[in-house]
């Protein structure tokens, strides 16, 4: 009699142990989700400097309006840090975001283009998916966004 009850006591705490940890899990990737922060220029300025540091397992989203014929310029230093950035844009006739052209799947440092449309665009850092290592430590980051005016205008 003895026995069954100590069993069923195991089973109960094993049961809430592998409850606790799904909760804890799930909480912990709710927190992990990205919040996109606004970039804001200051009247009459073509390029801001963002600087931050990414947390291990995380992703900072950096969120921007600009007009089609624009030139866009972003660079992230430092570019050995083992962090990465995708720029995604959405035009009014998308039904969802798309990695704009001359940006590898597995990120990049550096990134120049023309901007197709006019509409919103997000910047993602993160950590490239094909990364060796985990990430043990927060990497601090420098990233400089310009964005020209279209030309003759």
């Amino acid at each position: 009699m003895r026995a069954i009850v100590l069993r069923r006591l195991w089973r109960a705490c094993a049961a809430s142990a592998l409850l606790l940890l799904f909760v804890c899990s799930a909480s912990a990737q709710k927190l992990a989700q990205c919040k996109s922060r606004p970039v804001k220029f200051v009247r009459g300025a073509s390029s801001v400097v963002l600087r931050g540091q990414l947390e291990p397992c995380d992703q900072r989203v950096y969120r921007l309006r600009a007009r089609q014929g624009q030139k866009m310029s972003v660079v992230l230093l430092p570019s050995e840090n083992d962090v990465v950035f995708w720029v995604f844009g959405k035009s009014p006739r998308e039904s969802h975001a798309l990695v704009l052209d001359g940006i590898h799947r597995n990120g990049v440092t550096d990134w120049t283009g023309e901007l197709r449309f006019s509409g919103d665009y997000e910047i993602r850092l993160g950590r490239p998916p094909v990364s060796d290592s985990a990430q043990a430590r927060t990497l601090p980051y420098r990233l400089e966004v310009r964005i020209e005016s279209e030309k003759g205008r």
